[in-house]
């Protein structure tokens, strides 16, 4: 409550004392106040003008001080509090915490903001529209007046590709219709197609396109054709390079299940490597099973890549529990018969096995009991060497009262517990359904 007086207090001065913000200001500069958006419809515009002037003054750049009954508080506080001595000492906290540095006229244009509010209207579809903008004085005060003319939000008429007959094109027209993000008839934003790039990108990241990139999509609109209507049109940049248009194979797995960030780094070369199952194991001490890796990697040699795949796998290996750190590295073969391979490398840092915890707690209850509890924690997280994890608990507890009536009442409890958990995928004859967190795509 004191802290609210003491922050009131501060405003009231600096509401009554702020007229002389004005002889602090550099010579020749004011301080902004603001801007205010005038927006003018043409007949046909159904968006609100309020809705407008809000969007449009969101736009707006730079932002201006905090204002109190017409007083810019917070700047007089930074003047009156002066230039700290040390950046890092109590006046500096207060200037920091109670003021902020004046926004001067100086770093209004209100040319190049009016411009980007015209892009912004392009952005959301609002194509032909244009903003002007100008400045007013009144005392030490500078604002910004911008005046919006608004034509119609365009709509979605067409969507088409420019087909080819690359690989690339035919993995895109898959279902592209069903799941695209754009429909006919929807306002045009160019959020939205930005978001079905990615969509889009995504999918491919599914069918093996592993260099590929969203920004290897180029987007045309058209918006000549009259009505308010748009027609899109998609292609792919002639820039995009030639390792970006074919979908990759796995090649070689490599898993390296007692790797470490300690210095000097790991040996990572394959000798030693026993293949199970298409995938190369170097297990130098022999604490992991080869079939926990079976069935955690979950595609093999000689498939497509996949993201889901990856992200399954990485998850996986994660929940395990038995792995302090999980990561994998992509690399592309070098061979120039067939350059379109990866080769995928897991690094895999093993927790510590076996450890022990104590917990001692202490409480009150209300009708005079105290009590405490100790327990004793002890896990082995690779049980079997399968990322088995075995947990056992011993604990003492004990509750008594200083209440002579409650003293034959009095508890004391000794007791263990034990659970045996098993990765869920791992085992035989039970299938789990997993999720990526994937969009639909």
């Amino acid at each position: 409550m004191k802290i609210v007086r003491i922050y009131g207090l501060f405003f009231l001065v600096a509401a009554v004392t702020g007229c002389s913000v004005g002889k602090y200001l550099p010579h020749g500069e004011t301080l902004y106040r603001g801007a205010s958006v005038q927006v003018e419809r043409s007949k046909d515009v159904k968006t609100s003008a309020k809705l407008l002037r809000n969007q449009l003054k969101a736009a707006a750049r730079p932002k201006p001080n905090k204002f109190i009954l017409g007083r810019a508080y917070k700047v007089w506080w930074y003047y009156t509090i002066g230039e700290p001595k040390h950046p890092k000492g109590f006046r500096a906290f207060l200037r920091n915490k109670l003021g902020e540095p004046p926004v001067l006229s100086s770093r209004v244009n209100t040319k190049v903001t009016a411009e980007n509010m015209t892009a912004y209207l392009d952005n959301i579809g609002y194509f032909h529209s244009s903003v002007s903008g100008d400045t007013t004085n009144k005392g030490y005060f500078t604002t910004a007046v911008y005046k919006a003319h608004i034509f119609p939000q365009h709509t979605i008429r067409n969507i088409s590709w420019v087909n080819d007959s690359s690989v690339l094109l035919k993995a895109l027209d898959t279902k592209r219709k069903r799941r695209s993000l754009l429909r006919k008839g929807m306002p045009y934003r160019l959020s939205d197609i930005e978001a079905e790039r990615e969509r889009l990108d995504i999918r491919l990241k599914t069918k093996g396109f592993y260099n590929f990139n969203p920004d290897y999509i180029m987007g045309y609109v058209d918006s000549t054709i009259g009505n308010y209507q748009v027609d899109l049109f998609f292609n792919i940049k002639n820039t995009t390079p030639e390792i970006a248009k074919h979908p990759y194979t796995i090649s070689r797995i490599t898993i390296f299940p007692n790797y470490t960030l300690l210095q000097p780094p790991p040996d990572t070369s394959k000798v030693g490597a026993t293949n199970i199952d298409g995938l190369l194991i170097r297990d130098t001490i022999h604490d992991f099973k080869a079939d926990l890796f079976k069935r955690t990697i979950t595609y093999r040699p000689g498939q497509l890549y996949s993201s889901i795949d990856q992200n399954t796998t990485l998850n996986r290996l994660i929940n395990l529990g038995a792995f302090k750190f999980s990561k994998n590295r992509f690399e592309q073969v070098k061979d120039t018969t067939d350059p379109y391979n990866l080769n995928v490398f897991y690094y895999l840092t093993p927790a510590k096995k076996k450890s022990i915890q104590a917990e001692i707690d202490g409480f009150t209850k209300e009708n005079k009991y105290i009590g405490s509890q100790l327990s004793l924690n002890w896990k082995n997280r690779n049980l079997f060497g399968g990322s088995e994890q075995l947990a056992a608990k011993i604990y003492g507890s004990f509750e008594i009262s200083s209440n002579d009536s409650l003293k034959k009442n009095n508890n004391y409890r000794l007791g263990t517990e034990a659970t045996l958990n098993f990765p869920r995928y791992l085992i035989p004859f039970f299938h789990v359904h997993e999720h990526t967190r994937s969009p639909r795509i």
